[in-house]
Formats: C-alpha cells, sequence, structure tokens
C-alpha cells in the first residue's frame, strides 16, 4: 500500500452540485467561526475562574479528532461494494456502499484503530467479503481515499493520506492545481496519460503518467489552465480509447482521474474502446460529459392505441429517428446525442401534429431503452427511458422491469424457485408503480416469474417459468392490453447479451 500527502479542494461542480458545494463552503466556515468562538469563550471562562496550575494554554485545541473517508469502485465485474471500519470490540463504526465505476462522498470518522473489511451480496443473498480484517491506523487529520481494482476474484487496495487544508504546512499555492491518478483498466495493462489544454497536439505532448492495472500515480502539481482536456492512449501508441473533452479546474484544487473499464456502445471508426473516466473530489465522481463516448437508444411500442408511431428528437424538419414504429415492435439500437433531447411523438408520416412530448436526458457511453406506452384516446401517453447495463457482473444476471400498466397501478414481481408459492415468498421488487423502472440482479437459474397486484394480491402475469441465463441482461415490461369492454396484462420480455 501506497501513502502520500497534501489538500485542497477539489474539481468545482455545476448546477445544483454547485449549490452543495458552495453550501458546504459555508458550512465549512460557519464551523470554523463556531470553534472560534467557542474557543474564545472558553478563555474567558478562564480567565473569569481565576488561573489554575495544572492548566497549560498549549495544550488547547479545536482540532476534531476525525479522519475523512472516501473511496473509489474500479472492480470490473463487482455489483455494489459495503465497505465497513469494524473497531476492537467488533462493532461497526462506518460503513458506506459503492457502485462500480463511482466514489463515495468523504465521509468523517473518529481517529482510531480499526479493521476494513469489503463485501458485498451475491444472487443468494449471502454476504461474500473480498477484504478483510486489513489493519488501519486513522490519525488526525488525514484524509483517506481508498481505490478498489482488481476482481472479485483477486481484488486489489490501494489507498492515499492527505492532510486537511488547515493542517498542511504546505498548502497548494494559488495558480496551480494538483492532479493524480488510477486505473482500473485491464487490458491493455499499461496506459499513458495525457493532461494537456484542449488544442494541443498529442504527437508532440508528453505523457503526465503511465499507469498499470491497478497503478496509482503520485500527485503531481501543474500550473492552472483555463480548460484541461485528458486523452488516454495504450504505451507508446497513438490512438486515443478514451477523450475526456474540455473541462476546467478550480485554483488550488486537487482532482483524482480514475480510468474504469468501458461497456457502452463502440466509437465509429475506432477499435473497440474499454477506457472511461470518472474526476473525483471531496463530493463524489462525475462523468465528463463532453467526452463524446456515443451512446445508443432503441424504442418500443407499447400503446394501446396506437398501431404504428413516428419519434422525433427534437426538430421534425428532418426523417424521424424512428419511422413506423409497430406496436409491441422494438425498434433496433441507434446513435443519439448525450444530454437532453425532446422527444415528439406523432403518427406515421405527421409531422405537426405531436401527440405526446416529453424531454429525455441521455448519459454519454450508455445503450437506452425507450418504452412509449399508454392510451392516445385517453390521452395518458407517457414514457419511460432506462439503460441497459452491458457490464456482465460476476456470477449476476441483470433483470430491469418496468410497469406500464395503467388499471393495475403498482406491482409486485417474484421470481421463485420452480414450485414456490407467492404466499411463502417475498418480491424482489415491490410496489412499482405505473411509469417506474426497477433494477435488480439475481443469480442464473430456472425461475417461475409471478407478477401480483400491490392493492388486491391478484395474480397479473405467470407463473411464467422461465431460465435466467448467465451473460443475459433481461428487461421484463408489463403492459396493459384494452379488449372491448375489459382489459388484461402481458408481459414483453426483451434479452440483451453482455
Amino acid at each position: 500500500m501506497t501513502r502520500s500527502r497534501s489538500k485542497t479542494e477539489l474539481v468545482e461542480p455545476k448546477g445544483a452540485a454547485y449549490v452543495n458545494y458552495l453550501t458546504g463552503i459555508q458550512a465549512s466556515a460557519m464551523t470554523k467561526q463556531l470553534h472560534r468562538y467557542l474557543l474564545a469563550s472558553a478563555f474567558i471562562l478562564l480567565a473569569a475562574c481565576g488561573t489554575d496550575e495544572g492548566f497549560v494554554p498549549e495544550e488547547l485545541s479545536i482540532r476534531p479528532q476525525v479522519a475523512e473517508l472516501q473511496f473509489v469502485n474500479l472492480i470490473p465485474d463487482s455489483p455494489e461494494l459495503l465497505v465497513a471500519f469494524v473497531d476492537d470490540d467488533a462493532n461497526t463504526a462506518f460503513s458506506d456502499v459503492v457502485e462500480f465505476g463511482t466514489s463515495t462522498v468523504q465521509r468523517e470518522l473518529l481517529i482510531d484503530d480499526y479493521d476494513l473489511n469489503v463485501s458485498y451480496f451475491d444472487a443468494d443473498g449471502d454476504q461474500i467479503t473480498i477484504i478483510e480484517n486489513e489493519s488501519i491506523r486513522l490519525t488526525d487529520p488525514d484524509q483517506l481515499v481508498y481505490i478498489f481494482t482488481g476482481t472479485l476474484a483477486a481484488p486489489n487496495l490501494e489507498f492515499r493520506t492527505f492532510l486537511e487544508p488547515q493542517y498542511d504546512e504546505s498548502p497548494i499555492e494559488s495558480g496551480t492545481v494538483e492532479v493524480w491518478f488510477t486505473s482500473g483498466v485491464v487490458d491493455p495493462t499499461s496506459l499513458d496519460v495525457y493532461l494537456t489544454s484542449p488544442t494541443e497536439d498529442l504527437s508532440s505532448a508528453t505523457p503526465i503518467t503511465n499507469l498499470i492495472a491497478g497503478g496509482v500515480s503520485e500527485v503531481l502539481t501543474i500550473d492552472r489552465l483555463t480548460s484541461y482536456r485528458l486523452r488516454v492512449t495504450s504505451n507508446n501508441a497513438t490512438e486515443v480509447l478514451f477523450d475526456s473533452g474540455v473541462f476546467i479546474l478550480s485554483d488550488r484544487s486537487r482532482t483524482l482521474f480514475a480510468l474504469a473499464e468501458y461497456f457502452g456502445p463502440d466509437l465509429p471508426g475506432t477499435t473497440v474502446p474499454n477506457v472511461n473516466g470518472i474526476g473525483v473530489n471531496a463530493f463524489g465522481s462525475t462523468s465528463f460529459s463532453n467526452s463524446g463516448l456515443p451512446s445508443q437508444l432503441r424504442a418500443i411500442n407499447l400503446t394501446s392505441d396506437l398501431p404504428a408511431v413516428d419519434l422525433y428528437f427534437g426538430s421534425t424538419t428532418d426523417a424521424p429517428y424512428t419511422a413506423d414504429l409497430n406496436r409491441l415492435e422494438v425498434g433496433s439500437y441507434t446513435d443519439i446525442d448525450t444530454g437532453i433531447n425532446n422527444l415528439n411523438v406523432t403518427l406515421p408520416g405527421v409531422k405537426d401534429q405531436f401527440l405526446f412530448e416529453q424531454d429525455l436526458t441521455v448519459a454519454s457511453g450508455t445503450f437506452n431503452t425507450l418504452v412509449v406506452f399508454g392510451s392516445d384516446t385517453d390521452d395518458s401517453l407517457s414514457s419511460v427511458l432506462f439503460i441497459n447495463d452491458a457490464r456482465p457482473i460476476d456470477q449476476r444476471v441483470t433483470i430491469n422491469f418496468v410497469n406500464t400498466a395503467l388499471v393495475n397501478n403498482s406491482a409486485n414481481v417474484y421470481f421463485l424457485d420452480p414450485g414456490q408459492v407467492v404466499a411463502d415468498s417475498t418480491p424482489q421488487i415491490a410496489g412499482a408503480a405505473t411509469n417506474s423502472f426497477s433494477t435488480f440482479t439475481a443469480r442464473p437459474a430456472t425461475v417461475d416469474l409471478v407478477i401480483t397486484s400491490a392493492l388486491n394480491s391478484s395474480v397479473l402475469y405467470g407463473p411464467e417459468r422461465t431460465t435466467l441465463t448467465g451473460g443475459i441482461n433481461y428487461s421484463f415490461i408489463l403492459v396493459e392490453d384494452t379488449i372491448s369492454a375489459g382489459s388484461t396484462t402481458e408481459l414483453v420480455v426483451l434479452e440483451d447479451a453482455n
């Protein structure tokens, strides 16, 4: 394990995150002011009480006896990881959860000696420990970033230790920033990382660092530029595997750039990319919105009374994004711009009469499914957009569930052992409301799928004997089918290979 020191504020967030960022700064300032007030009050009280010969003013300290902890999960086959610090009495003093390709926020823990345990729950609900009783000594005033790489079968733990800014004797100077890097990418095992101005040509640039799988660089101080661009290539190669696009760093900030395995659509005209990047600061992790990683979307028409529809994103001047999408038809994955897209639904060939409109946000480097459902006659058209995670998770099957049934309102979903009955079971998804999306993971197995009403326990679908195969991402969509005076429900099943 490796340790190094330093500290300051991190990548400046945007939007709502920026409000939280400012709020955090204000809270910090208020806390410091409160510390000053309490300290002054203590001296006033001591002065009023006279002099205690046993009292040494230098021993009075306002330094909080806590360390700040943060965790980054780069294990590509992992479900969410559970992190726990256990004290000498075997009590859990601290716990947190970190998803793949993300980090937690910084959280505080009293300084002491602990054992670190990292685990996850398998598809049978059993807790599997992958790092056990790792001795950790927290000292004041530390900030620690823990990085998990490798695989579930062979995990790797690295960490860096920094001083809190107010106690750092060598703070980051104005006009500079601190950066450091880590990689959870397995292949290629050696990556060159470039952090440059946006226009600098890589042919004349020098990598800021080289990373092997599981590697962590030193913390580097560089001049602050107006803007930056992060690019990654294989060692001594020219093809760019990841390009962050343009971003900025706050003055006197520190940023961890973490490289992770990529599981999104292929980049046009290049070899298959397998590198994604995130920036990590005290407020958590963020993706690069200007990275240019491609996104794709497919649509499915589950409306009850529209035999076919055209789908547009934005202007209807050009050809539809999807034309003549028949009821129950699943379109093919097609490239789509990342960010906010304005969905317009029309009848085939009709450009100026919108049946339904909605703004949808598409994340970069993702596969997406758009479900359009409801009734035009009843003016109840709606849509659900969800991401199909193409990442294979060890010994697990990813299952998505979308409830588009209007009459039955909410549903419980059961994946039962063959022959098992609902009365003896707990639903894997409980109370899934109309227009909702849920996801969970299960083990590959043969199961009985049953969907019931959460309101009166009536069976809406099943039991249906279903085989869940490893390496497949399943999407189950409950749809209502109106028949003359009544209605029934059916299930649309989509299967995507990871």
